[in-house]
């Protein structure tokens, strides 16, 4: 049995590959910030999920939290970046646009590194980050959030790097239109089902894939979207 911990693990993809992960046979930590959802997820999913709550944003004290939840799975095996969030932010307010910084960069970044650490001193260990397609394309509306997958899709890059050896995997998946609460808020049609798109994560990373779009779907729209003109970005955004 594989050990996991997945960031992000209350809403969205990360809660579908929590629960998915635990009837394949996983133990699963899952992390995040509503401590009802994660007891609740507990109740349902014993023994093989431990919840643990936690803000991604507070980095100082992310290493010690981590710490906690190791010691209750036993060990990690698995790392899941899926804590992500998107500010509608028309208007530019700051705390908006800072709120994203330190949740995709700032929150990604010391969770990546964390991991990496621990895989590189297990000699083991398979990091895997969310990132968006939304990373090919600009956003007038939410720049945050997609300047943030930018980020996240080259720290990634860079992290594959440093875990070189035999038992050391990174794994982007840059997942399309999926029917989540972050995609739900931006009113967008043809959105892939939130339990497909779990499935072919979970294939992703069980083939030690470098990199996934998700759904399949998507790929088709990845090779679009170098060739659309830009007044049809300035219109959908």
């Amino acid at each position: 049995m594989k050990n996991v911990i997945i960031f992000g693990a209350t809403s969205g993809i990360g809660r579908e590959l929590a629960v998915q992960m635990v009837h394949r046979g996983y133990k699963v930590g899952g992390c995040g910030r509503t401590e009802e959802v994660l007891q609740k997820m507990e109740n349902e999913l014993a023994p093989n999920f431990i919840g643990h709550s936690l803000d991604i944003r507070k980095t100082e004290k992310l290493e010690t939290d981590l710490n906690q939840l190791i010691e209750k799975l036993g060990s990690m095996d698995i790392c899941i970046i899926s804590s992500g969030i998107s500010e509608p932010n028309p208007a530019l307010e700051w705390n908006l646009e800072e709120n994203v910084f330190k949740t995709n960069i700032l929150g990604f970044a010391a969770a990546a590194g964390f991991a990496v650490r621990y895989f590189l001193n297990q000699r083991h260990g398979h990091l895997v980050g969310i990132t968006s397609l939304t990373k090919f394309f600009p956003n007038k509306t939410s720049p945050a959030y997609n300047a943030s997958k930018i980020f996240e899709s080259n720290y990634l890059d860079s992290m594959r790097y440093r875990m070189r050896g035999k038992d050391l995997f990174v794994t982007e998946i840059c997942p399309g239109f999926i029917d989540t609460p972050i995609v739900r808020k931006r009113k967008i049609t043809l959105m892939a089902p939130v339990d497909k798109a779990a499935k072919q994560i979970i294939k992703a990373i069980e083939s030690k894939k470098k990199s996934a779009i998700i759904t399949i779907r998507w790929k088709f729209l990845r090779w679009l979207i170098p060739i659309t003109p830009d007044w049809i970005f300035r219109r959908i955004t």
